[in-house]
């Protein structure tokens, strides 16, 4: 599922651009459009470009969220995974840490 949704979410954008670049096209190809004249040909019905653009404003978000839901879980090493009914006390940490050129800064995180 996570290849899934990284390829939707990223294909989602190009799918509405190229939606947008194909119903432009359409429409000013179109020789109802062109037409000068008092009897011009009726104009036909070009969905391409719009379907390509939904699709693609549909597949943006579905894919971000079946990728951003199918991370893999990280547990630190040594530490026993509690069940979810368990209750589990809350913790805050502070801390001084030091910076990576020079100086301190200040920590802080919780655990609830």
């Amino acid at each position: 599922m996570r290849k899934v949704g990284l390829t939707a979410g990223i294909a989602g954008p190009l799918l509405m651009v190229g939606g947008i670049a194909v119903a432009l096209a359409q429409i000013l190809s179109d020789p109802a459009y062109q037409c000068n004249e008092s009897n011009c040909p009726p104009s036909g019905s070009h969905p391409l470009g719009l379907v390509m653009f939904f699709t693609g404003l549909i597949a943006t978000p579905s894919g971000w969220i079946l990728y951003g839901r199918s991370l893999p879980t990280v547990t630190a090493l040594g530490v026993e995974a509690l069940p979810a009914s368990a209750p589990r006390d809350t913790q805050l940490r502070l801390g001084v840490v030091s910076l990576p050129h020079g100086g301190w800064g200040v920590g802080l995180s919780t655990l609830f």
